[in-house]
This record gives structure tokens, sequence and C-alpha cells, in this order.
């Protein structure tokens, strides 16, 4: 398990327990680091991701962590905000070729998107928080639950929710990717992964 709130991390940082972070190609135009001055609950920092166009791939820039995971339950929190245009998603994978997806949501078009649920609009400029939560291995129902809390509103709360594709049972790749093709911004917060039988 671990929790990042990025405040002891210096600005500019990339984040700390990331297994790999990629920024594209293009120079200093796309970039994950460390920002100071804003942070989700009035904390002081927060993880900046900032996309640009005519990168060599779309998914950039991303990062991932490496779980590996195999058994027990599975959770995972964050904080996020966006600009109006930001286009990204959240995703878990194991390790297969090619590799099946588990949960998943993604942002679009100023809504969330999640594989069962209807789009949910969402503010520009404020910090929204994500709950995912999935069973692994023989612990899996092959299906996950989602809750998604806009600013002062109560938790929205979705279960059994469908796989976002083939037969995934162990999560060993946990990535958020911005994957728009011009410059746009986001921001995560609070990044918080957690296992019912599995210590970090």
């Amino acid at each position: 398990m671990f929790r990042d709130d990025f405040e002891v991390s210096p600005p500019g940082a990339e984040p700390a327990r990331a297994a790999r972070v990629s920024h594209g190609k293009r120079g200093k135009a796309a970039y994950i680091r460390v920002a100071d001055g804003v942070g989700a609950g009035g904390s002081s920092r927060s993880l900046k991701i900032q996309d640009a166009a005519d990168l060599e791939y779309t998914f950039n820039p991303h990062f991932y962590y490496r779980p590996n995971h195999t058994a027990g339950v599975t959770s995972l929190a964050f904080d996020f905000k966006i600009e109006a245009d930001a286009q990204w998603f959240a995703e878990w994978r194991d390790d297969a070729r090619p590799y099946q997806v588990g949960p998943r949501v993604s942002v679009a078009g100023g809504k969330l998107h999640a594989p069962g649920v209807e789009p949910i609009d969402l503010p520009p400029g404020e910090w929204v928080h994500v709950e995912m939560r999935s069973g692994l291995g023989p612990d899996s129902t092959c299906t996950w639950e989602l809750a998604v809390t806009l600013p002062g509103q109560e938790p929205m709360r979705f279960k059994k929710l469908p796989y976002g594709r083939g037969e995934f049972k162990e999560l060993r790749w946990l990535g958020f990717s911005s994957t728009a093709n011009y410059a746009t911004t986001f921001y995560l917060d609070n990044i918080e992964l957690g296992n019912s039988k599995f210590e970090e």
C-alpha cells in the first residue's frame, strides 16, 4: 500500500513511486511533474500532467505503477482537477499479451466515463474524488465498484461494473495517461493504493 500526496516531493519532481514516467519527445512541451501552489483540500502541491500537440504517441505523457496484486481486494483512490478540454484515462491492466483491462475511467468532453455508467459532468477547475475497487485472482467477481464525489455533493456509487476488456484477473500495471493531441492540463493528488492481502 502507498499514499502519495506530493507534499514532500520538490516542485518539478516526477511521481516518486511510479515505475515509469514518459513525457514524449517534443522538448519540454509535455511533462509530468509536481506543481507547487495547487493541491486538493487546500494542500500546497499536486501532480501536474501537461499535454501537447504532435507528440510521437498519443498516450504520452503517461506514468504507471507496478502493483503486482494477484489476489485480495485492491482499492485505488485519487483526486483530480481538469481544464475543460482535458482528455485522459486511469486504467488497470495485467501483463498478458495482448493485455487485459480491468477497472477503467476516462475523461473527455468535460465528462467522466466508465463502462456501465452514464457520463458524469465535471466542473472544470475543481477537485473531484474517485475511488475504484475490485477483487483479483481467486477473489475476483469479474466486476468492480466506482465512487465519484463532485464538490459539495454526496458520493455517487456504482457497483457490478464490467471490466474494460478480456479476462482481467491480476493488477500488474496501473497507469494514468493523457490522450489529447493539443495543449491541455489536468492535476492529480492524493493517489492511494491498497490491497487486502498485499503490503507494500
